[in-house]
């Protein structure tokens, strides 16, 4: 078999992960790489909706500290805030 008909299968697996690792999936199943990175941002939101204000407080703390421009968890942490 010729080299270059060796390559496909490797190129093929390279763009499988690249997709998955870029954010390309699909829009209702959420990335594993960006849930990871962002999660103390969605447990903030998750305290908030369970009422737990002081711990969502804390934990949107801690993710501002690396994420200072973000203005969703802001917003979140302005909601734990007020019912405090």
């Amino acid at each position: 078999m010729p080299a270059q008909f060796r390559l496909i299968p490797l190129f093929f697996l390279l763009g499988i992960t690249w997709a998955l690792l870029s954010g390309c999936t699909h829009p209702d199943e959420p990335n594993p790489v960006v849930f990871w990175r962002h999660r103390q941002f969605f447990q903030g939101m998750e305290l908030v909706a369970e009422g737990s204000y002081e711990k969502a407080i804390a934990k949107l703390d801690s993710y501002l500290h690396r994420y200072p421009s973000d203005d969703a968890s802001h917003f979140f942490r302005g909601q734990a805030k007020y019912h405090t």
